[in-house]
């Protein structure tokens, strides 16, 4: 898949979400 800046794909939104919620507790 190609990056593009601001353009993530929906897994790629969950995974960083995740990842955000995890290190914010």
């Amino acid at each position: 898949a190609l990056k593009n800046e601001g353009i993530i794909t929906q897994e790629e939104f969950e995974a960083k979400k995740a990842q955000i919620l995890r290190g914010s507790v």
